[in-house]
């Protein structure tokens, strides 16, 4: 299924790129806009045919489910980034919702000085965090949020 959601990903953005050309450019440019498929295409190939490409790898590192051993139960696992500005609150979605509110950790990355934030408010389908300092003004900071739980829909059989 990652291999399905790179490519994807990847003609999507070859289309955005050859529209944003083929506007700016107010007419058709057929040797342009064929380059740019033909790139798109070629990096799909490679995708599709070498197995455990970095393309796909970052795909897959999103979500991870885990089978319990002690039933049909699964446990799913989301990363994301999330950035923030000063006190907050910044709210995430999580990429599929969750049966019940997960368990939310915050991991600082490189970049990160500050107070590392706390989830405030964490819902089936978002987390809500604020940290109590602030760094120095227009300093942007990153961090890494996973959360853990059930998720609501089973992965198809």
């Amino acid at each position: 299924m990652s291999k399905v959601l790179t490519v994807f990903n990847l003609l999507a953005g070859a289309a955005s790129m050859g529209g944003l050309y083929v506007s700016l450019a107010f007419g058709y440019t057929g040797y342009a806009l064929a380059a740019i498929f033909a790139l798109a295409l070629a990096v799909s190939v490679y995708v599709l045919a070498v197995p455990g490409t970095t393309l796909e790898r970052n795909v897959q590192s999103k979500m991870t489910r885990f089978a319990l051993p002690t039933g049909p139960e699964e446990i799913l696992i989301q990363r994301g980034q999330f950035y923030l500005d000063g006190f907050g609150p910044t709210a995430v979605e999580f990429y599929e919702p969750f049966v019940r509110p997960p368990e939310v950790e915050v991991i600082a990355t490189a970049g990160s000085r500050g107070v590392i934030p706390s989830p405030v408010q964490v819902t089936p389908h978002q987390a809500v965090f604020r940290r109590e300092s602030v760094s120095a003004p227009g300093e942007r900071e990153t961090f890494t949020w996973v959360a853990r739980g059930s998720p609501l829909k089973k992965k198809p059989s």
